[in-house]
């Protein structure tokens, strides 16, 4: 699906490659370098994504491929505002070959014509680029041409409206196509095996994490950014030859982003996944076994109709599973995703069995893609292994960090601009004190980028912007004493309790249930959740609102700064109250 995120990266590869290697003038890298003509390009962009996708719904999910678009196809989109050069449809055609694997050349050219075909008619109906178009030469476009703010305003009101309009086509489009490419892993996307596995038969359906999963995917993947050095890295094994098979281990730092990427592997491609997570009390080897086998069996078609009754007990069901997956014929390869093996329980994991039972030996063409801790021993034992390390000092990390600022800024210009005003430094510093503050880290980013934006994080507060916490963990320990000093007694009495109950327990819980551990009246635990609400996940769609802490290193920062011992005891006690006669002493 197009978004604005996705727009404004592809305009501003192609805007970066024009003024690196057209050789263009001062005067029309000032001209290129306007809001105005930036918009008017993304609208062009956007109408041709719609026109394009009412007319080959097949072909638009590819040419508009996040990687392809901004990597392959941009330099040749960029031919289309040079008037001394001329986009080639053979060249589209040969790129889209190269990163997808198309054979049929000649059907290949004749869809990138029509991509360009329209693409250039978007462009010149755009009255900020028809000074391009009418004279003739780049250079004879006027400085003084009229750049207003009410121009402004309604070029973003004109792209709004065509990003709408985008957004209910493809939705069309991909509603009509879903039955019948279902099986084929190149065009399903997150919402199409969502949506397979609710009409799944129950036997099966009802061992699949669907609400769990499906919102973790969409909560995740908000403002997805970049990876590409991740996703490149993982398509060049799944391709290796000296790589059958095997397990693709990411690792980082809490808050890196591992999460989020597996999150977008599953939007992308619709692969069968699990995360599994300690706050939602995700994290058994039986779960994870029904789970994945049941997503299997719908995902390929298996012909099975329910799940063994041993299917949590041993992976040799699961192992079934992937050789009958990969046996069939329109398969090239099986992708599994796991996120978080750091969360697993596995205090009861027989010696010398790997994490969640998983097969030493895959079939060829079986990849198991997993995420975990850095300097995390996750016992698995395997054949075959690579590992992928994202460093939070990576050029490539910090090029996304950057990213997910800039589209930041843009998506909330409105209220950002005053903030970074009265910062008193300009926007291209701002955005260097952040990425530096941030440590590389998203967590971070997510939770101050929001504070600035909320007036949370000003001026008046931290006297400089270069006074902002440095990395995540300072964060949480600024924000748990600024919050402590605004009231001791209440933060004492009921902010503490509640919030350290929240990090002690293993799933996520009612007001009533945390009523019982803290003993507090539940309006006194209701202001808690809300004052502490953008450290915590809601989940409304039960008859009361489910309530956990959003992110494990919040977590780990409350183990050190907290003593959370004695709110498990307090757990506990309350847990063993209810057995007569087990616990007479402890407290009702």
């Amino acid at each position: 699906m197009l978004t604005e995120a996705l727009l404004s990266t592809v305009t501003e590869k192609i805007f970066g490659f024009l003024l690196e290697n057209s050789g263009l003038t001062d005067k029309v890298i000032r001209w290129l370098g306007r809001d105005s003509q930036q918009l008017a390009f993304k609208i062009a962009l956007t109408k041709t994504y719609t026109a394009f996708s009412e007319k080959h719904p097949e072909w638009v999910g590819s040419l508009f491929d996040e990687h392809f678009i901004t990597h392959k196809a941009s330099p040749i989109l960029a031919l289309c505002v040079q008037r001394a050069s001329r986009a080639r449809s053979e060249d589209l055609a040969k790129a889209w070959a190269d990163q997808f694997g198309g054979q049929d050349n000649a059907q290949s050219e004749l869809i990138a014509t029509d991509f360009l075909r329209i693409f250039n008619a978007e462009l010149r109906k755009q009255i900020e680029f028809q000074p391009l178009f009418d004279s003739r030469a780049l250079d004879a476009i006027a400085e003084t041409s009229e750049y207003t703010a009410q121009t402004i305003a309604t070029l973003q009101a004109e792209l709004s409206q065509s990003l709408e309009a985008a957004r209910s086509i493809i939705t069309e489009s991909e509603r009509s196509i879903a039955v019948d490419r279902i099986i084929d892993s190149t065009v399903i996307t997150g919402d199409l095996i969502f949506q397979r596995f609710n009409e799944a038969s129950v036997p099966i359906s009802k061992h699949i994490k669907i609400k769990a999963f499906q919102t973790m995917v969409k909560e995740r993947t908000k403002r997805f950014v970049g990876r590409e050095f991740v996703f490149q890295t993982i398509d060049d094994l799944l391709v290796n030859p000296d790589f059958p098979s095997g397990y693709i281990v990411i690792s980082g730092e809490p808050g890196i982003g591992k999460t989020a990427l597996i999150a977008e592997m599953v939007n992308r491609y619709g692969y069968v996944h699990h995360f599994n997570s300690a706050p939602q009390n995700i994290r058994y080897t039986r779960d994870f076994l029904k789970n994945v086998c049941a997503q299997l069996i719908v995902r390929y078609d298996l012909k099975h109709y329910m799940l063994p009754s041993e299917v949590g007990r041993h992976s040799g069901f699961l192992s079934q599973l992937l050789s009958e997956a990969i046996e069939k014929a329109d398969i090239a390869s099986v992708v599994i995703l796991i996120d978080a093996l750091d969360e697993v329980d596995y205090i009861d994991l027989p010696l010398g069995v790997n994490i969640l039972y998983l097969p030493p030996a895959l079939p060829d063409n079986v990849y198991f893609v997993v995420s975990t801790r850095a300097q995390k021993d996750i016992r698995l034992v395997v054949d075959r292994r690579k590992n992928i390390y994202i460093s939070d000092d990576d050029p490539f990390n910090l090029e996304d960090v950057k990213q997910y600022i800039r589209n930041f800024l843009n998506e909330y210009r409105a209220k950002i601009n005053h903030r970074i005003e009265k910062s008193g430094v300009e926007e291209d510093e701002f955005m260097e004190v952040i990425t530096e503050k941030s440590e590389g880290n998203f967590m971070y980013l997510v939770y101050v980028l929001r504070d600035i934006r909320d007036g949370k994080l000003t001026t008046e507060n931290i006297d400089d912007i270069r006074n902002l916490p440095q990395g995540l963990q300072d964060y949480y320990k600024r924000h748990w004493y600024a919050m402590r000093v605004q009231n001791e007694e209440q933060f004492d009495r009921y902010q503490e309790p509640v919030v350290c109950i929240l990090a002690a327990v293993q799933e996520p819980v009612t007001i009533a249930d945390l009523q019982g551990w803290t003993e507090l009246e539940p309006k006194r635990i209701k202001w808690v959740i809300d004052e502490w609400i953008e450290f915590l996940n809601v989940d409304e769609t039960e008859a009361e609102p489910l309530y956990r802490i959003y992110h494990a290193s919040f977590q780990d920062f409350l183990k050190k700064e907290v003593e959370i011992a004695k709110y498990h005891d307090k757990i506990a006690e309350r847990a063993l109250a209810k057995i007569p006669g087990l616990c007479n002493d402890c407290k009702t």
